[in-house]
């Protein structure tokens, strides 16, 4: 672009901004009186009567010195003396140099640099305390600890952006492969064969470093990268920040908001912060309708056009923070997902910063993950849109300790020291290694509060409380203290359990209707209310009480809100269990896809036996004591008897016939029940883990396998898992029972030694911990 170029886009950019100004009429290059003046723009008061304005644009590289300001005063001079303007507005880019304001008369002329003109059009002070103050609700910023992020190369990202998130990488990352020559080689197996070498971003020379930028593990600062990419004007993509529930991605979208808020306010930062949560997406029809009821109701911009919005994004004028996109829409199609991230990546242009913060959950598969957000040919994505991927980590033990410690002392109501007694006890059980559920439970910040709620008058011991037990005891102790807080004639006329009912009952209805944590007051459903009508009482009045007390919160005008998205799933994940162990759960009102990992997770963490026989049906009568055998036994003794064993007939005589006669009717028929193979990808309970694992490898020894199974898949099963105890697991077993073929041996030729070498390397606790969040769920 040469300078003339250049200097046309900059006039056309302060005259479309300049358009906005109230009564203004703008045009642009006229000639006054021989004079060529670049924006001309006139507004009409009727206190004022008309102001006439000629608008002089400089896109220089560098302030403007005293000489050249007052070069520009004087050429317009005679358009003063023949009062053919009332005032004369310099625009520059990187503004006047200190002396340069000597020359101008405030009362005709006067300086702007593009920003400033921004500001004194759009007024963004009532946005920029807002951003501040978001940090501020509920003591946020008392007791905040710097979240933390696995480390990322941004620039070397950027570069090899392609590469770095190609299919090829994909199958690398998902299969453990760590050479080029066996990428090629699986490649060459798959069906669509020439179509991913046509589109290989890899090569044998680049393979090794693209991996490690996509598979790096180190642990730094979230901040320090997302200022370094702030900062990076080269860097045209996004940034997604994916963390699963509760680790803190909405207090950290807060703080960076209030940060470069207050840089802004210094005049240290260039762009707007702009914070918006997405689930209030599905209350507008598309973008344009959500960033103007922010830019108009919520934040009171003086002029909120959604035109204008667009080029000052596009000019890079604003950081759109956008947090939650995993609640546009609860339980989304594939054609939602794509519309909803087609809406935001239209505002993907220019010199925009966008950042995303969410649940990698929503995807259904790394692939689609990555395909997503990186705006792949085979996503389809209709906008531009790409981003760097940051995972979010959770924070280590000691800053969880931290934190629970500050907002105690922040936060904490009554006895105090008593909570601190308790994170005392904590920090022993972590300390001892007691209890992998603990370190769970604590290790995301959305359960701090939670935790130093309820520890305090929490009966049993710690070591056995869980995440589902924890939501169920903040919960009701929620709903108590509302009940407290109503006037002493309705203290009594709903216990806290059938509020709590209702409380679950509602999440069930918002979960199915597709609402991700909120709903409107006037449109709870009529049977859900006409359950709990006491005699002579109307649904109105019946609707009033249950809604005083029933944990939700209320938000003008009209909504009743889940504080987080958890206590929904949880909630529904209560009425699920709640529903199996009546016998009256019907699988065909939700499909698992609906499901989702979270609700999916607490389902296995609350299971228990006659959950599992309702599931399974008339089979689990038949199978019961199968299945009482496997939840006893456990997976460790069988685990111990396969260390010692040389062989597969040595392996087998570790597993009692009656296991192995009942297991594999039993596992295909768990396999057959949609709703269940949904949660077997997930990290489940000691009781779940050790059934299913068992299972595993029942299934895998069994003679079946062999028919079940084609070389292809066993192949695929060694590939998947070569390079972790899980590999060496399988491999092993495949090599027993010689379902790789010869031909695939040859490029294995030491399955066996490898396999035991591994064996000896790791624990078989680990193997325990691996075996369903890995192998199922490339089985399933």
């Amino acid at each position: 672009m040469n300078t003339v170029e250049q200097g046309d886009k900059f006039e056309d950019l302060v005259a479309s901004i300049m358009q906005f100004i109230p009564n203004a009429k703008v045009r642009r290059q006229i000639s006054i009186s021989g004079k060529k003046v670049d924006v001309y723009c006139e507004i009409n008061s009727q206190l004022q009567g008309s102001t006439r304005i000629a608008v002089e644009c400089k896109d220089y590289s560098k302030s403007l010195t005293r000489e050249v300001v007052a070069g520009i005063i004087a050429d317009y001079a005679p358009l003063f003396f023949s009062q053919e303007i009332d005032k004369l507005f310099l625009i520059t880019r990187r503004g006047i140099v200190a002396n340069a304001t000597t020359s101008l008369n405030e009362k005709q002329v006067k300086h702007y640099t593009l920003k400033e003109l921004e500001d004194l059009v759009v007024d963004p002070s009532i946005l920029l305390d807002n951003m501040s103050r978001q940090f501020e609700i509920d003591d946020l910023n008392q007791y905040y600890i710097p979240a933390k992020a696995t480390a990322v190369d941004l620039k070397q990202v950027f570069s090899n952006f392609e590469a770095v998130y190609s299919p090829a990488m994909d199958i690398c990352i998902n299969r453990g492969i760590l050479k080029y020559e066996v990428l090629i080689a699986y490649l060459k197996s798959h069906k669509d064969y020439e179509k991913h070498l046509s589109n290989l971003e890899i090569n044998k020379n680049n393979f090794s470093k693209i991996l490690k930028l996509r598979s790096e593990r180190n642990i730094v600062d979230l901040f320090s990268l997302v200022d370094e990419w702030v900062g990076a004007a080269e860097m045209q993509c996004g940034l997604a920040l994916l963390g699963s529930y509760g680790t803190g991605k909405s207090s950290f979208a807060k703080y960076i908001a209030r940060h470069y808020s207050e840089k802004y306010k210094a005049g240290e930062f260039k762009r707007l912060p702009l914070l918006i949560e997405l689930r209030d997406f599905g209350a507008h029809q598309d973008m344009e309708g959500l960033i103007t009821h922010h830019l108009v109701n919520k934040h009171k911009m003086q002029n909120g056009s959604y035109s204008l919005f667009r080029k000052m994004n596009k000019e890079g004028r604003y950081l759109l923070i956008f947090d939650g996109f995993d609640e546009m829409k609860q339980g989304m199609t594939r054609d939602a997902l794509f519309y909803n991230f087609n809406e935001i990546n239209q505002l993907s242009e220019g010199n925009s910063k966008i950042i995303l913060a969410g649940r990698p959950t929503i995807f259904e598969s790394t692939e689609e993950q990555a395909s997503i957000l990186s705006n792949r040919r085979d996503a389809m994505m209709q906008a531009n849109g790409k981003y760097i991927q940051l995972e979010i980590s959770a924070p280590s033990i000691d800053d969880t300790f931290r934190l629970m410690e500050a907002y105690t002392k922040v936060k904490a109501g009554g006895d105090k020291q008593k909570v601190f007694e308790r994170i005392d006890e904590l920090k022993t059980l972590v300390a001892d290694g007691e209890s992998e559920t603990l370190v769970d439970l604590i290790s995301r910040p959305v359960h701090i509060p939670m935790l130093v709620n309820v520890l305090p008058a929490f009966e049993g011991s710690i070591n056995e409380l869980n995440r589902a037990k924890l939501y169920k005891e903040f919960v009701l102790r929620i709903i108590f203290r509302e009940v407290l807080r109503l006037p002493s004639a309705y203290i009594k006329r709903y216990s806290v359990d059938s509020r709590y009912n209702f409380a679950r009952d509602l999440a069930f209805e918002m979960f199915k209707k597709g609402e991700a944590r909120s709903v409107k007051y006037s449109e709870i459903p009529e049977h859900l209310l006409s359950a709990y009508v006491i005699q002579g009482e109307t649904l109105s009045s019946t609707q009033r009480d249950l809604v005083a007390a029933c944990f939700l919160e209320r938000k003008p005008p009209d909504n009743l809100v889940f504080g987080h998205k958890s206590f929904l799933e949880f909630l529904v994940a209560d009425k699920i269990c709640n529903s199996l162990r009546d016998g009256a759960y019907d699988e065909s009102f939700i499909s698992k896809e609906a499901l989702g990992y979270e609700i999916g997770s607490f389902i296995v963490e609350m299971l228990d036996l006659a959950g599992i026989k309702y599931l399974l049906g008339d089979a689990a009568l038949k199978h019961e004591r199968t299945i009482e055998i496997v939840i006893d036994s456990g997976f460790k003794s069988i685990m111990n008897d396969m260390v010692s064993s040389e062989d597969n007939d040595e392996l087998l005589e570790g597993i009692s016939s009656e296991m192995k006669k009942e297991a594999l009717p039993l596992f295909d028929l768990l396999f057959s029940i949609s709703f269940m193979s949904k949660f077997l990808s997930l990290n489940p309970s000691d009781k779940f883990r050790s059934r299913v694992s068992l299972y595993l490898l029942l299934y895998l020894v069994s003679d079946a396998f062999n028919m079940a199974k084609k070389e292809a898949d066993a192949l695929y099963f060694y590939e998947t898992f070569s390079d972790g105890l899980i590999g060496a697991i399988t491999g092993y077993i495949l090599y027993l029972r010689e379902v790789v073929q010869p031909a695939a041996l040859i490029r294995y030729p030491k399955v066996h030694e490898i396999a035991m070498s591994r064996m000896d390397a790791r624990t078989w606790n680990s193997a325990y911990d691996d075996m369903t969040s890995s192998l199922f769920r490339h089985m399933l």
